[in-house]
């Protein structure tokens, strides 16, 4: 019981692997439920496997979220570290504005990589022509 407690805490957290033994562990107790509630065996998993896609995506939003805070802050080190470096070390210097560029493009990857998601999901959502 309390080993679960932390793995549910670990799952809170965004940690992908106690997620993937929490889904394993209470796969046939909850499709079991499901199936009570529903009286379909196939209704049931499929709601089961769409509850476990909606907080895998909520995970991954996470782990989104801590990757573009992580790109930032090496963006704006990258930058003042570069300004600094170009009066000591101009070989160091050019390194440094060159983690920026990487970093920034990446940051730039991840915005657009996430607007055309949140646009697939805005279309596959669109009830407008019903």
């Amino acid at each position: 019981m309390e080993e679960e407690k932390k793995l549910i805490e670990r799952a809170k957290r965004g940690d992908s692997q106690a997620f993937a033994v929490l889904f394993k562990e209470n796969y046939s107790f909850l499709v079991k439920y499901l199936i009570k509630v529903t009286m379909n065996p196939d209704l049931a998993t499929v709601f089961y496997l769409l509850f476990a896609r909606k907080y895998f995506r909520k995970l991954v939003d996470k782990m989104r979220d801590k990757l573009k805070y992580i790109l930032l802050a090496v963006i704006i080190l990258g930058q003042l570290l570069g300004i600094g470096l170009l009066f000591v070390n101009v070989k160091l210097a050019i390194i440094f504005y060159i983690i920026y560029v990487i970093a920034l493009v990446l940051l730039i990857w991840l915005f657009i990589k996430e607007r055309l998601d949140e646009k697939k999901e805005d279309e596959e959502n669109d009830y407008r022509d019903y």
